[in-house]
């Protein structure tokens, strides 16, 4: 195999009157990250996951903090290097998983108390789950969603085999999960678990696959989105109610061939977001619906056309949060809107209101009587606390001077569009090489989060530039479609973007460009060396360069290529082979 090495030097980054980060890739460790906000019953407390990024051992290290929303104090709860999902099961108890204890059984999973005014954590309960997600219901019992086994792995059948650690077999699509392994046979499912009597009893049978699952104000009744298992995951789903009293479930399908994102109750009202996948396949912006039984209306007469959910892209992050929550006569949400993640919330008669104005991402955040607190990235920081006026509440992340994201505008298909770029720092008279990067997803966007990659490469002395071509998220159904279009009017838009960088930016290298992205920007990588030699260097990350090997063996689902090329290896091989970069 032939390797390639290239060693590139810094610059000098000591500018007068400034405070300037020095970025290299070991800077990563001085970023936190924030996640899974939760407000105490009465408001006055906050609590949240705070990550930092191991590299000397190679893994991430949690810990829970506390904020004060009265004496305006972010503190340490715990020390870490394990301690995860925490939530309130009252105003003086949290509750949350840790690996503290080196000695426990593999395969399961501890539960602490804590006091939310000091003292040690307790063990309250050891679960035989490695995964379990726990909502409490009071007077020491609990929903657990987890995953297990629908029937004994095949150890038994590798005992007598001297190849056996070479080997796995798998019986359904998909088996594999970026980030969860492998899920043959892992069927996520709820239990009611009595701390008392340590009693685990199923609620939902192995032919039931759980993705989400939500309690009503007075735990009476609870929601869940869920699928039918089949060998060949379904992509269709359905939701259920469950009555908290009998632990009995009914299972609704409101629509034929729907895909449910979320299901919570309004006040008496059942609202699911959800789409029918008939007009932008498995991309499509779903809608909210007013669901009884099997019935279902739209929830709202206007159409926003907005996606639920940031997906503003940034590598400083771990960890996720609700993004969509109830509050008294309001619906709260984040959503994405051009290139920002912001919080909105609806009333009841569909009027939108717009809540945060910050460029940049809100990621997490929690609401109680119309007070709220976001989690984000925000003012080119790594993510903080921020208040609803807009403050950052704490200090979690460097706040050095980086390398600032500015704009240019290009015209695409007669209509304007708009282009980022960091520029290095820069000696009169020179020109720096630059570097077109490109956003994974198709449906996602780059916006004014900040990233640690794109500061890494300013810092070494590039120009970075980046925008959101057709397919990306933020700007509406139709401009987010490019189904069966791969490499056509994003390549387009991507080629016009570069040809108005660098009429922007005369001192960057038209000699000297670089492109690189990773999952559809790898693609699109792949795609534009093979159309175009203007780019000197190209950096393909976790991409796809042959949509014919792809389709079947990918981690993102058996179901991708056909959605996104509207082909498969039966009905067109030719188009799948046409839309290939190794072509």
């Amino acid at each position: 195999m032939m390797r390639s090495f290239f060693i590139v030097t810094g610059t000098n980054i000591e500018k007068k009157g400034r405070d300037f980060m020095e970025w290299t890739p070991k800077s990563l460790e001085k970023f936190n990250f924030l996640s899974n906000l939760q407000l105490s019953p009465s408001g006055k407390k906050l609590i949240y996951t705070l990550t930092t990024a191991n590299l000397k051992k190679n893994r991430y290290d949690h810990r829970i903090y506390l904020y004060d929303t009265e004496h305006h104090q972010s503190i340490p709860l715990t020390a870490g290097p394990t301690d995860n999902g925490a939530q309130w099961e009252n105003e003086s108890s949290i509750l949350f998983s840790s690996g503290r204890n080196e000695d426990k059984e593999s395969f399961s999973q501890e539960y602490y108390r804590i006091s939310p005014y000091g003292g040690e954590a307790e063990l309250a309960f050891t679960l035989p789950f490695s995964d379990a997600e726990v909502h409490p219901l009071g007077n020491g019992t609990f929903i657990l969603l987890t995953s297990a086994q629908k029937k004994e792995t095949l150890e038994k059948q590798k005992e007598d085999d001297p190849h056996a650690k070479d080997w796995s077999a798998f019986e359904e699509l998909p088996y594999w999960f970026n980030g969860r392994g492998y899920v043959d046979q892992k069927v996520p499912q709820l239990y009611l678990y009595d701390e008392t009597s340590k009693g685990l009893t199923p609620i939902t049978g192995k032919d039931i696959g759980v993705q989400e699952f939500q309690l009503n104000e007075d735990k009476t009744k609870a929601l869940f989105v869920c699928r039918t298992i089949e060998k060949t995951m379904p992509l269709h789903n359905k939701y259920a109610v469950l009555d908290l009293q009998t632990m009995e479930y009914e299972l609704f399908e409101p629509f034929e061939k729907g895909r449910i994102q979320t299901a919570f109750f309004w006040g008496d009202d059942i609202i699911i977001s959800a789409h029918q996948s008939n007009r932008q396949g498995l991309n499509e912006l779903g809608d909210l619906y007013r669901v009884d039984g099997n019935d279902a209306s739209r929830l709202f007469d206007a159409d926003y056309e907005l996606d639920y959910g940031s997906t503003v892209g940034s590598d400083l992050r771990y960890g996720g949060g609700r993004f969509m929550k109830v509050d008294g006569e309001f619906l709260y949400a984040i959503v994405t809107k051009e290139h920002n993640g912001v919080l909105i919330r609806y009333d009841k008669e569909g009027n939108m209101e717009v809540l945060t104005h910050q460029d940049g991402s809100v990621d997490d955040f929690d609401v109680l009587n119309e007070t709220f607190y976001t989690l984000g990235l925000h003012n080119m920081r790594g993510q903080e606390l921020y208040g609803q006026e807009g403050k950052a509440l704490t200090s979690h992340n460097p706040t050095k001077e980086t390398f600032p994201i500015e704009t240019f505008t290009f015209t695409t298909r007669g209509k304007e569009k708009t282009g980022f770029f960091i520029a290095p720092h820069k000696e009169e008279g020179r020109k720096y090489p630059a570097l077109l990067l490109i956003h994974g997803g198709p449906k996602t966007v780059y916006g004014d989060a900040l990233i640690h990659e794109m500061q890494v490469l300013a810092q070494v002395g590039f120009y970075v530039f980046f925008t959101n071509p057709h397919g990306s998220d933020g700007y509406g159904r139709e401009f987010m479609d490019i189904r069966g279009k791969y490499g056509t009017i994003d390549y387009d838009d991507l080629m016009a973007a570069t040809d108005a960088f660098l009429e922007k930016c005369p001192d960057a290298n038209e000699e000297k460009l670089g492109v690189m992205g990773g999952s559809y920007g790898g693609f699109m990588t792949n795609w534009i060396i093979g159309h175009t030699d203007r780019f000197k260097a190209a950096c393909s990350q976790r991409s796809i360069s042959n949509w014919v090997s792809f389709f079947g063996n990918s981690d993102i689902g058996y179901y991708f290529a056909t959605d996104q090329i509207t082909a498969d290896p039966w009905s067109n091989p030719d188009l799948l082979w046409e839309k290939s970069p190794v072509r």
